[in-house]
């Protein structure tokens, strides 16, 4: 839908919206009464150091299937041994701004309860960007809740907008930079919404004269503190503003000779220029739109960052058909979204989740309905970003479309782009242009979809397409999850069977973990550390999911499902050395299947009785320890109302008591008879510090063979 023709619909909602600050009185008054769904914004979530560039990926055809090297980047053969990724320095590569300009913002995006508008735009790609920023033409842009959220999920910091434009931002400017007194004042009011709103900084984007620039200079500097960028070209005197912030967001108006002169100046700072994209190509180097990636190869090729601005126009400038209909129009903009960030990925680089626990159900906060655990609990549309879970990070090959390349007479470009009378004549002196657009293949699928007909948790999954090439993978995750106990991965699948790769990096070298179901056998075995794991069952299976429960309860799914849904659970051993998570990608090979589901979490699982290394010294496996305490890893909080399901064993020397039932709070201990020593502690792993869990209690038996928690 349209967001013009549907912000009547939604000014009819009677809930809390996310709004701009229009003049500098709201702004103090903000500042002194911030908006209620301030408590909900989250903090930035860490990832990995280390990225890796994408392009190194792209141009090494070894890590591709053969029939897939002609086309594209998304074919992994299972029978051939991948190239090793390096990981970069983050602080060392070039970063990606992504500036989101819609029809002047706030629109379904800005309803903290959500619209019932499921087609409307969102941004799922957050794997190749590192900073984001929210724009419109409001003097202060704060960008909505969902925004914010989600960006910080994934490991994106968030910025806001101040622009000023036209006379009146001059005069603004006037009266703020007329005492040192005032442009403090604005600063930290800045610096206050920032704090409130857990924003990560501000664009400034000054677009009117300055009479004192000095003073203006000494504003950027007060806001230093903040990440930011400046909305201006880099030349001349301006090098002071960069100097004083920490980055510089050029204009769209270049040539590849202003990038070189930018990169030259810039010096050791290279980075920290980030080149304006326009993906509508206004005025723009190579016309955007599907040929936006002629300029960004442009600005890769010199080392600088990027700035891409509006890449909502693969939504915002969709074609209208009379006959069109919202699920088909919607379609239309996936395939169009993929086109184009299929073409700028390979000058990206990719950010590593690094931290377990780590879940997601592919969800992009939409969906015709919303279900949980398969089971419909809305049988609406809906649409709301903040429930967007953790987006896959690697781009596919061009399955469904493809970009033509082809030269055009300039007239026909002129008339395109609508200029003005005085600008076509100049660019009518050229003769020819290249032209890109995009050619639909309607009898391919891509590997990864989107699927909003069905979901196990939320409005959406992944369909995996099987490849027409056979057995292959297809990229899912670029990560660095590190392990050292066992790591307990949950798959959620339905329809069809999906194999699961897992590749992992130790002290051994890489290993290569084929998750699949327990009847089938898969290709690619016959490799050199590669390993089949079969789904967990009976004790084994029932010692994780209790292990789960207790040390990561919100990463535990149940084992039944009534709506076709198939769970299973695996476990690797890291055999006692730290292990690392590096990749994971799927394959289906029997027709489409739908993935659900999937999550990684460490535990610590007593059928693999892990020792810390230290030879015949060493510290034994706990069950095998001649002492007469038990250690389980107990969150009271968020487990009181399943501690009535938690079985604790208890020994003593080589003899072994019944395993007892414990009820919330009150710990029924066996008798002294049972264990003379009555003793049993409920304490966080060694690994984890006390302050991780909310109560930590010491339960001590006495004669009478009862004890009770602690208050």
């Amino acid at each position: 839908m349209n967001p013009r023709s549907s912000q009547k619909l939604l000014d009819s909602y009677s809930s809390l919206t996310c709004q701009p600050i229009r003049t500098y009185k709201e702004l103090l008054e903000f500042v002194e009464n911030p908006p209620s769904w301030r408590s909900l914004c989250v903090e930035l979530k860490p990832h990995s150091t280390y990225v890796i560039k994408n392009v190194e990926i792209h141009n090494n055809p070894a890590n591709f299937s053969n029939s897939s090297k002609s086309r594209f980047y998304c074919h992994f053969d299972t029978e051939e041994q991948q190239v090793q990724v390096k990981h970069h320095e983050e602080q060392k590569v070039a970063k990606t701004l992504v500036c989101h300009d819609m029809a002047n913002g706030y629109h379904d995006d800005s309803y903290i309860d959500g619209t019932v508008n499921y087609d409307a735009y969102n941004f799922y790609n957050w794997g190749g960007i590192d900073v984001f920023c929210y724009f419109s033409h409001h003097f202060v842009t704060v960008p909505p809740l969902c925004w914010i959220n989600v960006a910080h999920m994934h490991g994106v910091k968030v910025i806001g907008t101040v622009i000023t434009e036209w006379k009146a931002g001059a005069a603004f400017w006037e009266s703020v930079l007329s005492a040192e007194s005032e442009w403090r004042r604005f600063a930290s009011a800045l610096l206050a919404v920032a704090k409130c709103l857990r924003l990560d900084g501000w664009l400034l984007n000054v677009e009117n004269e300055i009479s004192r620039p000095d003073a203006l200079l000494a504003f950027v500097k007060e806001l230093a503190q903040l990440q930011r960028a400046q909305n201006c070209p880099m030349a001349g005197c301006l090098f002071a503003f960069f100097d004083a912030c920490d980055g510089i967001f050029t204009n769209y108006s270049w040539k590849e000779a202003d990038v070189r002169a930018s990169a030259e100046e810039a010096g050791a700072r290279l980075r920290d220029v980030y080149i304006g994209i326009d993906v509508w190509g206004r005025n723009f180097y190579g016309g955007g739109k599907f040929n936006t990636k002629q300029a960004i190869e442009v600005a890769h090729r010199y080392g600088c960052s990027l700035a891409i601005f509006a890449p909502a126009w693969t939504h915002e400038d969709l074609p209208t058909k009379v006959d069109d209909n919202i699920v088909q129009r919607y379609s239309e903009f996936l395939v169009r979204d993929r086109a184009l960030w299929g073409s700028l990925w390979p000058y990206l680089n990719t950010k590593l989740p690094c931290h377990l626990p780590f879940r997601t159900n592919f969800c992009r906060g939409q969906g015709l309905k919303r279900r949980l655990y398969g089971e419909v609990l809305c049988p609406g549309p809906w649409y709301n970003m903040r429930h967007m879970q953790y987006q896959p990070n690697s781009a596919h090959g061009p399955h469904e479309y493809e970009l033509v390349s082809k030269l055009v007479k300039i007239e026909e470009v002129s008339a395109q782009c609508k200029d003005d009378k005085e600008n076509k004549e100049e660019k009518q002196k050229e003769t020819w242009t290249l032209s890109v657009s995009l050619v639909m293949i309607p009898e391919e699928r891509p590997c990864y979809e989107l699927c909003l007909n069905d979901s196990f948790t939320g409005g959406s999954c992944l369909r995996v397409n099987p490849s027409p090439e056979g057995e292959c993978v297809s990229l899912l995750f670029q990560c660095d999850f590190r392990w050292r106990h066992a790591l307990l991965v949950c798959v959620v699948t339905k329809v069809g069977p999906i194999d699961i790769w897992l590749y992992s990096r130790g002290s051994l070298g890489e290993r290569r973990y084929v998750l699949a179901e327990a009847s089938r056998v898969t290709a690619g075995l016959s490799l050199p550390g590669t390993e089949q794991l079969a789904p967990l069952e009976g004790s084994a299976l029932i010692d994780a999911r209790r292990q789960l429960l207790l040390e990561e309860p919100d990463s535990y799914v149940p084992q039944h499902n009534a709506y076709g849904w198939t769970i299973r659970y695996y476990a690797l051993d890291a055999n006692a050395e730290e292990m690392a998570l590096t990749r994971v990608g799927c394959s289906s090979i029997e027709g489409p299947a739908l993935l659900g589901y999937l999550g990684f979490s460490e535990i610590q699982l007593s059928f693999f009785s892990p020792c810390e290394r230290g030879g015949e010294g060493g510290e034994k496996p706990i069950m095998d320890r001649p002492c007469a305490r038990a250690h389980r890893c107990v969150r009271l909080s968020q487990t009181k109302n399943l501690l009535n399901n938690v079985n604790l064993q208890w020994r003593e020397q080589n003899a072994i008591t019944p395993s007892f039932k414990t009820r919330p709070y009150d710990m029924e201990m066996p008798s002294a008879r049972d264990c003379p020593m009555g003793d049993l502690r409920v304490a966080p792993r060694h690994r984890r510090s006390r302050e991780a869990y909310s109560t930590d209690c010491m339960l001590r038996g006495d004669s009478g063979g009862a004890g009770s928690a602690p208050d």
